[in-house]
Order: structure tokens, then sequence, then C-alpha cells
């Protein structure tokens, strides 16, 4: 693009200039073609579309995690009475966030780990309206009109294989080695 401005002002120029018509596109077409062999020849255009690139990259990066860190952040900041389901969902908050910090620190990301993120919210949700729907059906002495069997068991038991799958995840953005093997590593190179 920079080549093309280039000729075409030297051919306006010249234009102005008094230059006949012809040679001011001749001399035109030549600045172009000499001004695309030296950026050619030069590697600039490759660099700039390699560093554009890598900037769309970063910013799609930094985006995917912003939008998994709002996951997790739904996730802590739900109000959870029952005393075992809000520890395993504080369990996948952390580990989450474990994750996420993985993620930044290597410049990576997985997006089935952060598709789990928005599984426990659902999963979450789900049991907070199942209780919910029970509260009120219990007061007005309804019939159960959804029923949700094995609620709380489930619903552990989700999230516990999602809070296995994310440490999985993070094990692998991070290099696969947990902290006992990278102190070990540490400790024999001294």
């Amino acid at each position: 693009m920079g080549a093309f401005v280039l000729s075409a002002a030297a051919g306006v120029g010249m234009g102005l200039a008094g230059v006949a018509v012809p040679a001011a596109v001749g001399i035109g077409a030549g600045a172009f073609l000499a001004a695309s062999a030296a950026a050619f020849a030069s590697g600039a255009g490759g660099r700039a579309a390699a560093r554009e690139r890598d900037r769309d990259l970063d910013a799609s990066l930094a985006a995917g995690i912003a939008a998994a860190a709002k996951d997790r952040d739904r996730i802590a900041a739900l109000r959870i009475r029952d005393a075992e389901v809000a520890s395993a969902s504080a369990a996948f908050a952390l580990a989450f966030g474990e994750y996420l910090d993985a993620c930044r620190r290597e410049g990576t990301r997985d997006p089935q780990a952060d598709d789990a993120a928005r599984d426990v919210l659902a999963a979450l949700t789900a049991y907070l309206r199942e209780l919910d729907g029970t509260a009120v059906e219990r007061r007005f002495d309804l019939p159960d009109a959804d029923p949700f069997p094995e609620a709380k068991a489930r619903t552990l038991a989700f999230l516990k294989e999602r809070i296995a799958y994310v440490r999985e995840r993070r094990l692998s953005v991070d290099g696969g080695l947990g902290g006992s093997d990278t102190l070990a590593i540490r400790e024999e190179l001294r």
C-alpha cells in the first residue's frame, strides 16, 4: 500500500510539474515497482503482517481469558447454602483461577477448559433453581412440577469431575509438572 501511495504521489507531482502524462505514468509505475521490490527484498511487508497477526492473536487471547475470568467470578459470587456444594464450588473457582493464571503466564488457553466454567455455572444455576422451586412448592403445598432427583449428589459429582478436568488442563498449560515435581527438579539441580 505504501509503495502504491508513493508512486501515485510521484506521478501526480510530475504531472503538476509539467511532465507529459505518459512519462509521469511510466515514472510512477517505475517508482511503484522499485518501492515494491525494496519492500519485498527487505521483508518489511512480511514482518508487518506477522506483527499484525501476533497483535490479533494477543487480543483474542486476552478477550478469551477475560470472558473465562468473568465466568469464574460469577461462580465465586454464588451464594450456596449447602456447605458441601459451596465447598465444591469454591474449589472449582480456585482451580479455574489457577488455570487462568497459567494461561496468562504461558500466553495460551484451552477453549474446552473455558467451557468447563460455563458448564459449572449452568449446573450450579440449575441446582439453585431446583432448590428455589422446591422451597416454593413446599411453602404452597404444590406437587413437584420439575423433579430433579438427587440434585445435590449429581451436582457434587459433576463439580468434582470438572475440578479434576480443569486441574489436568492447568498442568498441560503449565508444562505438565505439578508442584512436587517442580520442586524436586529444583532440589536436584542444586
